[in-house]
């Protein structure tokens, strides 16, 4: 629980509890009525406010800054997405940006700036990085006197993949804005990447009740059944299927959704799915374990190949560590393969 507290005669005394588990993510946020730059960088560096946060980092926005970020960030998911991302940024002592424009603005260049903050000051061994300027992207979306018409400034994502964010933000099953973040984390070539995935599976979903894969490897991997419509949910197929795959890959948590897929490929619904783990084999879970280590024994060949594949076609050349993991995840090659 994390307990509430309220300034009263000089002193902090506790008014309430919030029960952690009740909620995905806890951003406290302190709105002012007026811009106030020196407040927002700082603020996580003010012992004044460590009694009402605790663990969790504060964030300081005034009212003028949430009309901007209402036009930059129109959705739930996104406007959510970008709360955890600034949440992050205000955690990293090293990192710091002058004002809120600067954190929208390198979130719609940059999306997860936090990681690239946190690789700066360890590769570098910078005790302070400075974004400076990321501003620029926001301001020239009101140069204009048409601003309220013109179009504004947004993170791009391959057409498909828009379409499972739009199937999640209309559906709102319990549970979508997890999946809404884990989508809205990958960068440009991971998205690019599911895209392909999902594009794949819709080629031939048509002919078969239901496709699925699983993308993202070890880290933060995302299930993604495609239902055919025209077809009932098996679920305890569904279920089977998902803890084989969150045994394979050796992940405690998987996190899941069921896209029912109508005609002309169209994503009718978006369902969060709750994926059961198995913590040790039994009698009645062995045949999961085992379908486990097959798909297990196929996912690390594939991907032997596929590293093989491109790094040694005819000379063998070296991986940067901060370049992309040739396995095609999307990920800096320290975070994947180069682990």
């Amino acid at each position: 629980e994390v307990p509430l507290f309220n300034l009263i005669n000089g002193k902090y005394e506790e008014v309430g509890k919030l029960r952690h588990s009740d909620y995905r993510v806890m951003i406290p946020i302190g709105l002012t009525v007026e811009s106030f730059s020196p407040f927002s960088s700082f603020s996580k560096n003010l012992p004044q406010v460590k009694p009402l946060v605790g663990q969790y980092s504060f964030v300081s926005i005034s009212i003028d800054d949430l009309f901007v970020l209402r036009r930059m960030l129109p959705t739930p998911g996104v406007f959510a997405h970008y709360m955890e991302v600034r949440q992050a940024i205000a955690g990293i002592k090293q990192g710091l940006l002058f004002d809120e424009f600067d954190h929208l603005g390198a979130y719609l260049t940059k999306n997860r700036f936090d990681q690239d903050i946190i690789d700066q000051s360890k590769d570098e061994n910078a005790s302070l990085v400075i974004y400076n300027g990321m501003s620029d992207v926001v301001d020239s979306a009101f140069a204009s006197e048409q601003w309220e018409t013109s179009s504004k400034p947004t993170q791009e994502f391959p057409e498909v993949v828009l379409k499972v964010l739009s199937a999640l933000d209309i559906s709102r099953e319990p549970g979508w804005l997890s999946v809404d973040s884990l989508i809205r984390d990958f960068g440009e070539e991971a998205r690019n990447n599911f895209a392909k995935y999902l594009t794949d599976l819709d080629k031939t979903i048509e002919q078969h009740p239901a496709r699925y894969f699983a993308f993202g490897g070890e880290a933060n991997p995302i299930l993604v059944w495609m239902q055919n419509s025209k077809y009932e949910v098996e679920w305890e197929k569904v279920n089977h299927k998902a803890s084989v795959v969150a045994i394979s890959i050796k992940v405690e948590n998987l996190i899941g959704v069921l896209l029912k897929v109508g005609k002309r490929g169209v994503y009718e619904a978006a369902q969060p799915l709750k994926i059961n783990v198995p913590v040790e084999q039994t009698k009645e879970n062995m045949l999961i374990f085992e379908d486990a280590k097959r798909m297990n024994q196929q996912i690390k060949s594939r991907a032997d190949h596929a590293v093989k594949g491109k790094l040694e076609p005819k000379q063998k050349r070296k991986v940067g560590r901060n370049a992309s993991c040739p396995c095609g995840s999307g990920k800096k090659y320290k975070r994947c393969h180069g682990l």
